[in-house]
């Protein structure tokens, strides 16, 4: 192998020559060829006297290089022509041979001798240039268990291959002595547990080429794209469930459910296939959504009742999803219900209503519910006259009725007084049950005084000391105005006010506590207002974290509603540990700083850190009315 040659001729009696010489100057691997050049040169040892113009050629690989007229004379070396770039294609192989001559006149009388013209011819071993096969994967992407073909275009006929495969932590060669273009594998599907966190990957060939002497040419790659084949995904094996109130569980079963009371303690049961590992849960189950890694969870109060699905996807490491779904069982469940409650005046010896009686006649109807006939069930009349309830039946032997009657003994309830009466339902899950009111009057009196002389009532019994009257007010004024009170009304606390000339009462009644978030010190501020007396109530609550410089802006609360907001100025002084920091809630409406407008807590004289505190306070937020 060469990447030089030269072929020379002599004249002048052995004192000169004529030589071309062979350089190779490139290598082109992809095209497979050498760039050379070609160098003609003409030496002679004393001066040759010519100026005349001689005709010359040079020629490779069957190519005429050169040819033209130079000049020769002269002493020592010198060029006569060079010819760069010539391409030299190899053969398929990557090797190549070639021969190259030149021609050259001369023309000349050396020592009493004519040269005419000198030739000489030559050839080259070129070194092999490496033709490794450069491979591809046919189909680019398989299912595991599917074959591939790994195309192997060869160069040369005289190449074959050993082909190897990387994927993960392995490298398997799969062929050895492959003297074909193509190459057929199956892909083992034991490789799907090397692919443990996806449902893609690739493996990479690797492709060895040899000539059939055994010399090694060059090494080519391709990838193959691995798809995971359906079959692959995980398995919910079975769902399990248990009520999860132990004390429910033992009163009614373990598996027995109970419609808004109990909550569902499940554990879900599901395999990874090949090496994979089960990473996410997605449950569902009558409304609600209950996602995470674990395999167990926990519900809230099933709503429904009757057969409810759970439904459960399960999401392994691959990406790879499976869903089992377990019917549960729920019994139905309501809160016990008591309605109609009606109470009178009886009288036991005529068997009838009477606004004398001493007795009492209550009817009512209820509802429990049975829950397989495990719940509990109670029943009970009870009166008050004063604080105390006492109980005057109680019934366990049914879970409804519809127009229950109770009739008291005669002389239990003086015509004198008046009663309240409650019909109060339990079963077991509502231990402080569930009740509904009535009551009886005492015997109608239009007019009464007490015995001492000191009360007076009216449609009621006098009470000494008191002005009593349990009729309904009407027509009746004040100063010229009317009274206009629902006198019916026992139950709302209210107060009177002045509308359209009437003294009126009104609700007292106050929104939810809505939060105005925790200040930058710690301290949580809520507020609540009643709409109809303008009043608002703010709360504060907290452990004061960070300090509150003596007489700065401290730390405020934003997004209080504008319309409740204070009118004017306001200082609230705030009980604390340190008595003397004088620390306050302010309010300014105006200032020149970010206060502007909102709740601020500061201090007025010390610093003050790391104190609990917490307090209400009410205020109105009415409109000033404008004097005129």
């Amino acid at each position: 192998m060469a990447t030089y040659a030269t072929c020379s001729a002599s004249f002048g009696g052995g004192n000169g020559n004529v030589t071309m010489t062979m350089t190779r100057t490139g290598v082109n691997v992809d095209e497979n060829y050498d760039l050379w050049t070609a160098t003609l040169t003409r030496y002679y040892k004393w001066d040759i006297h010519s100026n005349a113009t001689k005709y010359g050629s040079m020629w490779a690989n069957g190519v005429l290089l050169w040819s033209g007229g130079v000049t020769i004379g002269g002493s020592g070396t010198k060029t006569l022509a060079t010819v760069t770039n010539i391409r030299i294609p190899h053969d398929s192989n990557g090797g190549k041979h070639f021969d190259f001559s030149f021609s050259q006149e001369l023309k000349v009388t050396l020592s009493g001798s004519y040269v005419g013209s000198v030739s000489a011819s030559g050839g080259i071993d070129c070194d092999v240039i490496p033709r490794a096969t450069k491979p591809y994967c046919s189909p680019a992407s398989v299912y595991f268990g599917n074959s591939v073909t790994i195309k192997t275009p060869r160069a040369s006929s005289d190449f074959g291959h050993v082909i190897s495969y990387s994927y993960y932590d392995m490298n398997v060669q799969i062929a050895d002595n492959q003297w074909n273009d193509e190459f057929r594998w199956t892909v083992p599907t034991s490789l799907i547990s090397k692919m443990t966190n996806t449902s893609y990957s690739y493996m990479t060939f690797k492709v060895d080429t040899y000539n059939r002497a055994g010399k090694y040419i060059g090494t080519n790659y391709c990838r193959l794209d691995l798809v995971l084949p359906s079959g692959y995904e995980p398995t919910v094996t079975g769902i399990t469930y248990t009520n999860e109130d132990a004390a429910i569980a033992k009163r009614f079963g373990a598996s027995t459910i109970i419609q808004g009371v109990s909550k569902v303690k499940c554990n879900v049961s599901a395999t990874a296939k090949n090496g994979a590992s089960i990473t996410y849960y997605y449950n569902e189950i009558d409304g609600q959504i209950i996602p995470g890694p674990n395999s167990f969870f926990t519900t809230q109060p099933l709503k429904s009742s009757g057969t409810v699905t759970l439904k459960s996807t399960v999401t392994d490491s691959r990406g790879q999803k499976a869903a089992l779904s377990k019917n549960i069982s729920v019994t139905q469940w309501w809160s016990p219900t008591v309605k109609n409650v009606t109470a009178q005046r009886w009288n036991v010896s005529t068997n009838k209503a009477d606004d004398e009686g001493t007795a009492v006649k209550i009817t009512y109807s209820f509802s429990i519910a049975p829950v397989a006939n495990k719940n509990d069930k109670s029943v009970m009349i009870q009166y008050k006259n004063g604080e105390t309830w006492t109980t005057l039946a109680t019934y366990t032997d049914s879970y409804s009725g519809e127009n229950k009657v109770y009739i008291s003994s005669a002389d239990k309830f003086s015509a004198d007084n008046a009663y309240s009466f409650r019909v109060l339902v339990k079963d077991y899950f509502t231990t402080d049950g569930v009740a509904s009111y009535a009551a009886i009057a005492p015997s109608f009196k239009l007019l009464d005084f007490s015995a001492d002389g000191r009360g007076i009532g009216v449609g009621c019994k006098a009470e000494s000391g008191k002005l009593k009257v349990d009729m309904p007010l009407e027509a009746q004024s004040f100063n010229g105005y009317v009274f206009d009170f629902d006198t019916e009304n026992q139950v709302d606390t209210w107060v009177p006010v002045l509308t359209d000339k009437k003294i009126q009462h009104r609700v007292i009644g106050w929104s939810d506590w809505i939060s105005c978030g925790t200040n930058a010190c710690g301290i949580t501020l809520k507020y609540r207002y009643n709409d109809g007396l303008k009043l608002c109530e703010i709360n504060w609550d907290g452990l004061v974290s960070a300090p509150i410089g003596g007489n700065t802006m401290g730390y405020m609360w934003t997004g209080f509603p504008a319309d409740k907001k204070p009118k004017s100025n306001m200082f609230i002084p705030i009980a604390n540990p340190a008595a003397d920091a004088g620390l306050v809630i302010r309010y300014y409406p105006i200032t020149n700083d970010v206060t502007k407008g909102n709740f601020t807590l500061t201090s007025l004289r010390n610093t003050i850190n790391n104190v609990y505190i917490c307090g209400f306070y009410t205020y109105s937020y009415a409109k000033k009315e404008k004097k005129i």
